[in-house]
């Protein structure tokens, strides 16, 4: 069956390759971008495509006449859509015969929307889902067709889930395309009575504010780690990048958030609202000193 696949991020390669490998699937063309100005882990599929000679379109932006006559040229039947941000049209999705699978890695009908993965690490979530699922004109609201449940663990950063997510969903596709194309698959519809969705996560979403808590920190900081761009605080009005914390012992009630207890070696100690935190990793050349301020 002749094979449509769009994605501009790392997991969308991951998934591409699993795709490659299904029977009777032959991806005969590829959507995706030349370059991003804000997903810091973009991943062009230019190459992976021309590696199996399928056809490339690049697009900046939905446009119906251009996707829909890519379409027909390379007479795809069926489309996976594995991270893009742009939402597609009825007209579009119906003409693939058998429709656009999409991909969230959360527990749809729940958390659908945006930064998927970031927003489960900043709430301290303990699991979420890779779902696969017809895409309709709906944000992540089309028919579940496949959800497997992922646990996060206590020492997940964005890294180790990114790969745990793509992982299963490699796995997952590669089961389940199979007996959807057999119609061995009764797509479960999303009640849109229940579940939620996350809005998109601005800069100032990732600035550290030192009258957090210490686990409201950690979670923050884990889940702006690679492969996005880190949190952040401010020093002498300038902004710098927090990738790695420890939990800290000071719970000295009279020192203020932001205030540096110590520094020794490259490790800064900052007061928070419940204890202090450690500053394992970051990037400041020149360190601040004892008695001064973070914003």
């Amino acid at each position: 069956i002749n094979t449509l696949v769009v994605g501009s991020v790392v997991m969308s390669k991951s998934i591409f390759e699993s795709i490659i490998k299904i029977k009777n699937i032959k991806i005969v063309g590829v959507i995706t971008k030349k370059k991003s100005n804000f997903h810091s882990d973009f991943y062009s599929l230019e190459k992976d495509a021309l590696k199996i000679g399928a056809e490339v379109l690049f697009l900046n932006k939905n446009e119906d006449e251009k996707i829909i006559s890519f379409i027909n040229k390379v007479d795809a039947n069926i489309g996976f859509c594995i991270g893009w941000s742009h939402l597609f049209s009825k007209r579009v999705l119906e003409a693939l015969a058998k429709g656009m699978i999409g991909f969230h890695p959360t527990n749809l009908p729940y958390n659908r929307g945006r930064h998927p993965i970031i927003w489960s690490l900043v709430l301290g979530l303990k699991e979420t889902s890779s779902s696969f699922f017809l895409m309709n004109s709906i944000a992540d609201g089309g028919e579940i067709l496949s959800q497997k449940k992922i646990k996060i663990n206590k020492n997940d950063d964005a890294s180790t889930l990114y790969k745990k997510i793509a992982a299963t969903a490699s796995l997952q596709i590669h089961n389940f395309v199979p007996n959807y194309l057999s119609g061995k698959i009764q797509p479960l519809h999303q009640n849109k009575n229940i579940g939620n969705s996350w809005r998109k996560r601005s800069n100032s979403d990732g600035k550290i504010d030192w009258r957090m808590s210490y686990d409201a920190i950690e979670c923050l900081v884990k889940a702006l780690s690679t492969p996005y761009p880190g949190a952040t605080c401010s020093y002498l009005g300038n902004e710098f990048i927090i990738s790695k914390v420890k939990r800290g012992k000071n719970n000295n009630k009279n020192y203020e958030p932001g205030k540096i207890l110590e520094v020794i070696n490259r490790k800064i100690e900052v007061k928070c609202w419940n204890s202090s935190v450690y500053l394992l990793e970051h990037n400041f050349k020149k360190l601040p000193k004892k008695g001064e301020y973070l914003l």
